[in-house]
């Protein structure tokens, strides 16, 4: 029923003009009448052609009947020649799903369908639910669609059943993004800091020279000179090649020297301040490995304790990616950040921070997590008050799912054995024959008799004949019983002897279904008498031999 194409029929030397298949069996077999009475060769009356018992819908059955004059011969068998043959295809469109937690809304025409797809469904979960939700669309349907394919791969939809090879168009997606979950709790209050304090200690002798490097965490000094004796430069050496490094900046850092050392054995205090102020920072390290005679070690004084500042922990956690904004109101003015990438270094937030609002700017950032944030503040920045709750806006992001139509339902894909065809002889034509009856009389009395001739709705009657009838008698009574409702009339009788007689019907009888004749007898009965004629005497045996060729009459 899928099939498409087109083919023609040749009867003896000629061939039909193109015959359409078409899904209407009626409609092809009109088709197939009307190109062959098209041939010269067989031309109006002549056939007749109609759907078979047995003809489906997968599988047409004509009969052909050839009648008039064609009808009295064995024609030639008819042969098929293919033209163009090929299914007509379903609407498929292809869908990419793109990020894996996602809810598709799909639009045909203006009827709209969501369907959820989270990152846990497989492949077989996700063809149901995408299945359903196409199925829900005005004019689509249940049983109407199927889908194949998988996550990684891609999707097919195609349109089956009642939407099976019609064109589906403008079948549209739209992708939303599972929301961004975040939050924003107050870790401490207003209070006063407890700075970081490390110290620097040099034992070296009085030959001691070269250089060495502080580092803090992931970041490194430049290399710092070491003054040998003079106490004052090694401090401001420290204090400078400290305040370079990023997580320090200037102005953050005091560097002084330990009266109680001595000169071979300098401890240098290093306070951490100001806008790092109650930060815990990591223990610094050194690299000796450019001194000579002299080595230097990092003591830990005091750590940084930051609960004496106001801080906040912000979380942001997106099912792919998305972007945030941070907003706080101080003083009854609101500032807001620029947008941030979700996942964001805490310096890119720092920055952002500080760039929207200054105060920030005496705080520090620490990532917690992949996805927290506990941002502090410096006291002295609110005189006394709290900060208000920080304010956060996200938007999620992820790579939109697509869809595109790979295959336009109802248009022709060629393929060779769509359409296949077989031509059988089902009864051979042949010129009508006429009927043959027997008559026989038992023998016996003598007399005479008629006959009834049954054709169709008539009964026609012989004039009566003798039981001993001659072929060319019984030819004449029957002939002339007939031959006024015929035009052309042949009958013939062969005579058998012993009263049995053949009776042939042909001329316009040929072909024709007669009721057996019925015969009506009127037997002779005369008296009985006996005289003698012949005195008895043996005699030779005689034989006697009746010989009567047929009688054939024509009108």
């Amino acid at each position: 029923s899928a099939a498409y194409g087109s083919f023609a029929l040749r009867f003896g030397d000629q061939t039909t003009a193109a015959i359409t298949y078409t899904t209407d069996g009626d409609a092809l077999a009109a088709a197939i009448q009307s190109a062959l009475v098209a041939l010269s060769n067989i031309g109006a009356g002549e056939v007749a052609v109609t759907q078979a018992t047995g003809s489906t819908s997968s599988k047409r059955i004509f009969s052909i009947t050839f009648s008039g004059t064609l009808g009295a011969r064995d024609v030639p068998l008819l042969a098929v020649r293919n033209i163009s043959a090929g299914i007509l295809v379903n609407t498929r469109y292809a869908l990419t799903l793109g990020s894996p937690a996602v809810t598709l809304t799909f639009d045909l025409g203006g009827e709209t369908s969501a369907v959820n797809i989270t990152a846990a469904q497989s492949n077989a979960t996700i063809i149901a639910n995408l299945t359903a939700g196409l199925e829900a669309l005005g004019g689509v349907g249940a049983g109407n669609v199927l889908v194949t394919g998988t996550r990684a791969g891609g999707f097919t939809i195609e349109f089956v059943g009642a939407r099976a090879r019609t064109p589906i168009n403008g079948l549209t997606v739209a992708t939303a993004y599972p929301a961004v979950h975040t939050s924003v709790t107050s870790l401490t209050s207003t209070g006063t800091s407890t700075n970081e304090i490390q110290a620097v200690i040099i034992d070296a002798t009085v030959t001691g020279s070269g250089v060495f490097t502080l580092s803090l965490g992931n970041y490194t000094t430049s290399t710092i000179r070491f003054a040998g004796s003079d106490v004052t430069y090694n401090a401001r050496r420290i204090r400078e090649a400290l305040a370079a490094l990023p997580i320090i900046g200037a102005g953050n850092v005091t560097v002084v020297f330990d009266g109680a050392s001595t000169i071979t054995h300098q401890r240098y205090v290093v306070t951490f301040t100001n806008g790092i102020a109650g930060r815990n920072l990591p223990t610094a390290t050194a690299d000796n490995s450019r001194l000579n005679n002299a080595t230097v070690s990092i003591e830990g004084v005091q750590n940084g304790v930051s609960a004496t500042r106001a801080a906040q922990r912000v979380t942001v956690v997106a099912a792919e990616t998305g972007t945030f904004r941070l907003s706080i109101t101080d003083n009854g003015t609101t500032y807001l950040t620029s947008s941030l990438a979700i996942g964001a270094s805490a310096s890119e937030v720092a920055r952002a921070l500080t760039a929207a609002w200054s105060p920030a700017s005496s705080g520090f950032v620490e990532k917690e997590s992949d996805t927290a944030y506990v941002i502090s503040f410096n006291p002295s920045s609110f005189e006394g008050r709290n900060p208000a709750l920080i304010v956060v806006t996200a938007v999620a992001t992820g790579t939109p799912a697509s869809i595109s139509r790979t295959q336009v339902g109802g248009s022709q894909s060629p393929l060779a054995g769509s359409l296949s065809f077989n031509v059988a002889t089902q009864t051979a034509g042949a010129a009508p024959v006429g009927e043959i009856q027997r008559l026989t009389i038992s023998q016996g009395a003598n007399g005479t008799f008629t006959l009834s001739i049954g054709i169709g709705s008539a009964t026609y009657t012989t004039a009566a004949v003798s039981f001993d009838a001659t072929a060319d008698e019984l030819v004449d009574a029957v002939f002339n019983a007939l031959e006024a409702a015929y035009d052309t009339l042949t009958i013939t009788v062969t005579e058998y002897g012993e009263r049995m007689w053949d009776i042939a019907f042909e001329g316009d009888l040929a072909g024709v279904d007669i009721d057996d004749l019925e015969a009506t007898l009127n037997v002779a009965i005369t008296e009985a008498s006996i005289t003698v004629v012949q005195t008895a005497k043996r005699i030779p045996k005689a034989a006697t031999r009746l010989s009567t060729s047929p009688r054939r009459n024509s009108k």
